[in-house]
């Protein structure tokens, strides 16, 4: 069964001061100095979280319009808080994004990525975890993905799931998150 995410009932991991909802999409802005650090109890990040079903399929849109190195967003899963993951773009420089997954266990991470033009103002993602295998793909329309990790978990609990934005450094930029989908599997 798939249904429609409305943001509005998810829960700010921190509130930006800046944000619209609709019954499909939330818009925010992100602020200065702010990032989703390696340390959980450092993270500034704006965003919103919510618990997952036990095997589930999540679909969305992500559209930004990044300013300056080291704006991003995505999507992120907290196991607990000595691991979790991001999977999101980030500007790298003024011509390349770069798609990533960053896996955190005790403080150590490690990184899945690709290089996309800087002219890519959005991607389509979609995590799957079924059977203990965690499947994450992006997209830049609705008939082709590309797989960006794979990632083995049995006997690890979800924790929660959401979406995230920030600039690490003197910056902001719009992230919008719509067409949010989740399904059984």
């Amino acid at each position: 069964m798939c249904s429609r995410v409305n943001p509005s009932t998810l829960e700010w991991i921190r509130k930006p001061s800046l944000f619209i909802f609709n019954a499909d999409k939330i818009v925010f802005e992100t602020e200065p100095y702010t990032s989703f650090h390696i340390n959980p109890k450092k993270n500034t990040a704006y965003g919103l979280k919510g618990k997952p079903r036990k095997e589930f399929r999540i679909d969305l849109r992500m559209d930004y319009n990044f300013k300056h190195k080291k704006d991003e967003c995505g999507l992120f899963i907290e196991f607990d808080q000595d691991h979790w993951l991001t999977f999101g773009v980030e500007r790298i420089s003024d011509e390349a994004n770069r798609i990533f997954v960053r896996r955190v266990v005790h403080n150590e991470m490690d990184e899945s990525n690709r290089e996309i033009a800087s002219g890519i103002t959005y991607l389509l993602l979609k995590m799957k975890y079924q059977k203990g295998e965690l499947h994450l793909q992006y997209g830049f329309n609705e008939d082709r993905y590309w797989d960006i990790r794979k990632i083995q978990l049995e006997d690890q609990p979800m924790g929660t799931i959401g979406i995230y934005g920030c600039s690490e450094n003197q910056s902001y930029f719009d992230c919008t998150f719509s067409s949010i989908n989740v399904s059984d599997h």
